[in-house]
């Protein structure tokens, strides 16, 4: 299993468009896949991919077909959309589709992808805040109803029953609490 660090998947997604993305402008350029993916090694793409791409163009101008090198490239990411991509390029040079029309799919899929990840964060966002705030406010609600209330303050203060109990939540909140922050820290949502 691959462990990723927080932040690498948007990190991925924003590559994966910038590849997608000029792979369809180059094509629009000039009808040729091979010059495409040379421009796209010419740029300033990060690296594995540029590597990648480069070892493709090789390959092909050493002689290999498209497919078997695409399918090799594909091998190299352990990414599913880059395999989506080169797999979907390897059919539509098989059954000789139009790529230009799938380049622009492509791209017009991730732009939405991107969309949709970029909502959800900032959704995901915006709960975590109501969660902290409610997280906050929950000991200071308890603490107030302890004191205005004298047959609460009574039984959680003065009782054995009550103390248990006062101690049992206590512990389930911190655990909870614990566990939101372990989760936040780790969660590239946030």
């Amino acid at each position: 299993m691959i462990m990723k660090l927080p932040g690498s998947d948007e990190k991925l997604r924003k590559q994966e468009i910038e590849i997608v993305s000029m792979l369809n402008r180059w094509y629009q350029v000039k009808e040729d896949l091979i010059y495409s993916f040379e421009k796209i090694a010419l740029s300033d793409i990060a690296e594995p991919s540029k590597s990648y791409i480069k070892d493709f163009v090789a390959r092909v101008k050493g002689g290999i077909d498209i497919d078997t090198a695409l399918e090799m490239m594909s091998d190299s990411y352990d990414d599913h959309f880059y395999k989506y991509v080169l797999k979907q390029l390897r059919f539509n040079i098989k059954y000789r589709g139009n790529t230009g029309e799938l380049l622009d799919n492509l791209e017009s899929q991730m732009m939405k992808l991107d969309e949709e990840a970029t909502r959800r964060k900032i959704s995901t966002s915006r709960e975590r805040r109501i969660i902290k705030v409610i997280y906050f406010l929950s000991p200071a609600a308890g603490i107030i109803s302890i004191v205005r209330n004298p047959v609460s303050g009574e039984f959680f203060l003065e009782t054995q029953a009550g103390m248990i109990a006062m101690v049992a939540a206590g512990a389930v909140y911190l655990s909870g609490l614990l566990f939101y922050c372990l989760t936040g820290r780790n969660s590239s949502d946030v």
